[in-house]
């Protein structure tokens, strides 16, 4: 029989971030559920001399964005650019100032291009909306004297102009220069640290993601979410005092226990003679423990843990389709948008990046690429690029579907209806050298014709 131990909690919802890079960010105010870190949303961006990239600039991103490319391109390194912007927001002190090259390295790994001229330089702008504004009623905070200042001048929106560049010096050192500029106002200035606490922070989730033996520790609450510590963010949700943690939590075990997916209730217990933490799925036929399960139903409790457990507003995925059946994938998008939408979440913004033909039509689809000299580039696959790229079939809602990068198309269910098609049957493709026309035919109907011949 299994007991669980009840413990006094309460959450931390510090952000992480790491990355590097030169870019240009445009943040746009998106008023979507309560608290000013869950009405920003980044609308574009633009990156240079930052490892691979010489100098991209990406737009019209929305809710979910998806970056779409070969190994090595330099999906990771737009993410990490992010979270370098992000970071030194949060750190610096001053406006103006140094820091060790090693200390840099160590967060963000070779930060610089090889061939660039060491420097880095981060420029973000955002739309700020008035009814976006939350000082959760603390006087003289940042937030709450920007709003007054746009009651005052009866405005509706200001746009903040953030440019953030660091350059590499000969003694090992890395100076840094952060400017914020209201366009509305001259004389209205807020510090980097002051900054940071109206923007949400970038959180990226590496594509490295497995679960370890944990046990549970009353400090546990002071790391971020990860991989490595994601049960006992768990067990601390389980046991928090927090109500929008616990229905984070609960958001998560339904989607977890209900179709597509199926895996039964989560249940989350603590040995009490060794404080081991214990992960299971409950089902009709009794309690499955995790470790029990293949690696894909881990690898989504991976994902959907670190992606909401963790209360962030800007969330950078890389490859989420590891270890998922064609099958998971295909449904993936649709369950992380369900929960975005959830009231306890406040993830506004996510980006992905992917190999998987299951991920590639979302609604902002940005192929990444390496041009004859190895830079980095990134495209909006927009409709009419994407039918420069894609194969597309007349025209009607049921009857179009894009030819992936595998080379792949779906066959609709009208279609595999009247072949009488079903799972692993072999599909013909036969060119009609009458009509010109290309029919699919079911390797069935081709050998029973075949039979009707040589009997004739």
């Amino acid at each position: 029989m299994r007991t669980r131990r009840c413990i006094s909690l309460h959450p931390e919802t510090q952000h992480e971030t790491d990355c590097e890079i030169d870019l240009a960010v445009r943040v746009v105010g998106w008023f979507c559920k309560e608290g000013v870190f869950d009405q920003m949303k980044i609308e574009s961006l633009r990156v240079q001399g930052f490892k691979s990239i010489r100098d991209i600039k990406i737009s019209a991103l929305s809710g979910v964005n998806v970056f779409f490319g070969r190994n090595d391109v330099g999906k990771s390194n737009i993410f990490e650019a992010l979270s370098l912007w992000s970071w030194l927001l949060v750190t610096a002190e001053e406006a103006d100032g140094q820091i060790a090259y090693a200390d840099l390295d160590n967060a963000f790994p070779t930060p610089f291009q090889l061939e660039g001229a060491g420097q880095i330089q981060i420029q973000v702008r955002v739309l700020v909306r008035a009814k976006d504004i939350s000082s959760n009623g603390v006087k003289d905070s940042p937030a709450s004297r920007l709003d007054a200042r746009l009651r005052h001048a009866g405005l509706e929106q200001c746009v903040l102009e953030s440019t953030v560049a660091l350059e590499r010096r000969a003694d090992k050192k890395v100076a840094f220069q952060i400017r914020n500029h209201w366009k509305e106002w001259e004389d209205f200035s807020l510090s980097p640290q002051e900054v940071a606490s109206v923007l949400p922070r970038f959180h990226r989730i590496g594509a490295t993601r497995r679960f370890e033996s944990e046990r549970w520790t009353q400090r546990n609450g002071e790391q971020p979410v990860d991989h490595y510590n994601l049960k006992q963010k768990l067990f601390y949700a389980y046991l928090s005092s927090d109500f929008q943690q616990k229905k984070r939590l609960e958001a998560i075990q339904r989607i977890l226990a209900q179709e597509p997916f199926a895996l039964g209730t989560l249940d989350i217990a603590l040995d009490p003679e060794t404080n081991r933490i214990d992960i299971g799925f409950i089902r009709p036929q009794g309690r499955l423990p995790l470790e029990n399960l293949g690696s894909g139903s881990q690898q989504l409790l991976l994902i959907l843990g670190q992606l909401f457990l963790g209360d962030y507003a800007w969330v950078a995925l890389e490859e989420p389709e590891m270890n998922l059946s064609p099958f998971y994938q295909e449904h993936l998008l649709g369950v992380l948008r369900r929960l975005m939408q959830d009231p306890s979440v406040s993830l506004t913004q996510l980006f992905i990046s992917t190999h998987s033909p299951y991920l590639e039509f979302t609604e902002n689809f940005y192929d990444v690429f390496l041009d004859e000299n190895n830079n980095t580039r990134v495209v909006l696959a927009d409709d009419r690029r994407r039918s420069a790229f894609f194969a597309l079939t007349p025209t009607g809602p049921d009857t179009q579907a894009r030819l992936n990068s595998l080379n792949q198309v779906k066959l609709y269910d009208a279609l595999v209806a009247d072949l009488g098609l079903k799972r692993g049957d072999l599909v013909l493709f036969v060119k009609n050298e009458d009509t010109g026309h290309w029919e699919i035919r079911s390797a069935t109907e081709v050998a029973q014709e075949l039979q009707s011949h040589i009997q004739q």
